[in-house]
């Protein structure tokens, strides 16, 4: 028999390094696209998708004019009566400085110190104890005149808050050389200052509003294989209990 030839170390490395360099390599690993992972696209909806969703903005506008019925019924309405003064002087006094008096006079409307105390007399300690709660006093910025509103949940104490405080203003003294007079009464009101309508619509147009953004914006629920591989895995179940 003839011996083979054993290679020596050089050509076992050549034949290693050859070895190596000719073996494939993958160069990209192919990824689970993310659908299949958590179940949705990432992306936002389509026009159609959006459009399919259009039942949302339905039951969004229900949520929405139920809230706003719940929030009017449990509000009870608000009630103004609005009377108006001028200020005027006997003295010969420019319109500047009388429009000037009539904004300290309005001021005073709301000052505790000075309404406070007719306000309980007439009977309206809640008024009295928070008058800026009730009353608004506003003057015109070029012209002498005061425009006095008082609010409350019943017409009659709407009312009667006006007078007070603008026959309040009216007596008030001394206070030269301005002078406060009442050129129109405060009337007793038929009506609640917002409609009943208001607070429902309101409560409508932001459930049709919120419904829409999130139909616009909602990624789709993709149907990967763990929803496929779970019903595989329900009808084996089935099956094998029939038997």
């Amino acid at each position: 028999m003839i011996a083979q030839k054993q290679p020596t170390w050089e050509e076992w490395t050549g034949r290693v390094r050859a070895a190596h360099l000719t073996r494939k390599v993958p160069t990209s690993v192919s990824l689970p696209a993310p659908s299949a992972v958590d179940g949705r696209t990432g992306e936002l909806p389509g026009v159609d998708l959006v459009l399919r969703r259009s039942w949302w903005l339905l039951v969004g506008v229900v949520v929405g004019l139920v809230a706003g019925l719940l929030v009017h019924s449990a509000r009870p309405p608000e009630y103004s009566s609005t009377a108006v003064l001028t200020v005027s002087s006997d003295s010969a006094i420019d319109e500047v400085s009388l429009a000037r008096g009539a904004q300290a006079l309005a001021r005073l409307a709301t000052a505790p110190g000075v309404v406070a105390a007719p306000l309980r007399e007439a009977g309206l300690p809640e008024a009295a104890a928070d008058p800026r709660q009730f009353v608004t006093a506003e003057a015109a910025p070029d012209a002498p005149i005061i425009t006095l509103t008082g609010t409350a949940t019943r017409p009659l104490t709407a009312q009667s808050i006006a007078r007070t405080i603008s026959g309040s203003l009216a007596a008030l003294g001394p206070f030269p050389p301005f002078r406060a007079t009442v050129v129109a009464a405060p009337a007793l009101p038929t009506t609640a200052t917002s409609p009943s309508w208001l607070v429902p619509a309101g409560g409508a147009g932001i459930g049709a509003a919120l419904a829409l953004v999130l139909a616009a914006t909602l990624p789709a629920l993709q149907r990967g294989p763990w929803l496929r591989s779970g019903r595989a895995r329900r009808a084996a179940a089935g099956g094998g209990g029939g038997r």
